[in-house]
């Protein structure tokens, strides 16, 4: 059974409240007055209620009318989403783009480029997915995103572009009894504390079957290392540009350490699939803008 009103119908409707008549509806719609009526007239007899009523010169909804077209308004917006969708297919542009994204990546430069692109493409979404650094080339391996913003142990096995190095610094909480030593920390002074690492959930069933004589807490965030380690409960090597303010404000400090920064390399790498699609194309050059800038 079909519907006794029309799409159209329900938009000729919307455009004569919004502007208060009916010869002003159909400048706006390029129709005739006449036209304007008798779609209006035709929905009203079909659905067997008023919709209009005439006050003066202006046309205002009746009650009835405003709770129909309070429920007809959503259905007008995505039919109209539904065409400029399907103008963007025809464009070449993706409606999805799966982004891959190591989770010490620094936000700042990833949001100015979704926000830029995210103007240019306002009817693409993304799909971001953080990895940590021991996940990377299993992700690699599925395949299954269009872009990734990771470390890579073999980059030249891979079409990719460098990104930047990302610092990383030992620190413990500024009372942690390491900051004690006015030397630089040996292997067994560093073993008597735990300490704080990062890994995804496999490497962890992994590490629980190695014998070590260092105390190990693996945490599968870098939120919750930082955390941890705020807490005192040890020390680790943190991605800088994450724990800055925690320095500035003197709540964690650097330890003395012979090698005092540790640097990773982040990698921009485009599925080869999708190498020469448009949109993917865009997302990675405002990206490396943004980490250039």
């Amino acid at each position: 059974m079909l519907p006794k009103s029309t799409l159209e119908q329900w938009i000729v409707l919307k455009t004569v409240v919004e502007l208060g008549g009916f010869a002003q509806a159909a400048a706006r719609l390029n129709r005739s007055q006449s036209s304007v009526s008798y779609a209006l007239q035709q929905l009203q007899e079909r659905l067997g209620v008023p919709l209009l009523k005439i006050r003066g010169r202006k046309s205002e909804l009746t009650e009835a009318g405003e709770t129909l077209l309070a429920q007809a308004t959503p259905i007008i917006t995505t039919y109209f989403e539904l065409e400029m969708q399907a103008q963007s297919l025809r464009q070449g542009i993706k409606p999805t783009i799966r982004l891959v994204v190591d989770t010490v990546f620094p936000k700042d430069y990833l949001f100015q480029a979704l926000q830029k692109f995210q103007q240019q493409y306002p009817k693409t979404q993304i799909h971001v997915t953080e990895v940590i650094r021991s996940e990377s080339e299993q992700k690699l391996a599925q395949n299954d995103a269009d872009l990734y913003l990771i470390y890579m142990h073999e980059p030249e096995k891979h079409p990719s572009s460098l990104l930047l190095h990302l610092d990383f610094i030992a620190v413990a909480r500024a009372d942690h009894p390491l900051h004690q030593h006015h030397t630089f920390l040996t292997s067994a002074q560093l073993a008597a504390y735990p300490l704080i690492a990062i890994a995804d959930q496999q490497t962890q069933q992994q590490e629980k079957h190695k014998i070590t004589v260092r105390s190990e807490w693996i945490l599968t965030t870098v939120p919750a290392a930082v955390e941890a380690i705020r807490h005192g409960v040890g020390y680790g090597w943190l991605p800088l540009n994450q724990i800055q303010p925690y320095l500035e404000s003197g709540e964690l400090k650097a330890l003395s350490m012979e090698q005092q920064v540790r640097s990773t390399p982040l990698y921009l790498l485009v599925n080869e699939a999708q190498l020469f699609d448009p949109t993917v194309t865009a997302l990675a050059e405002l990206v490396k803008q943004s980490v250039c800038w």
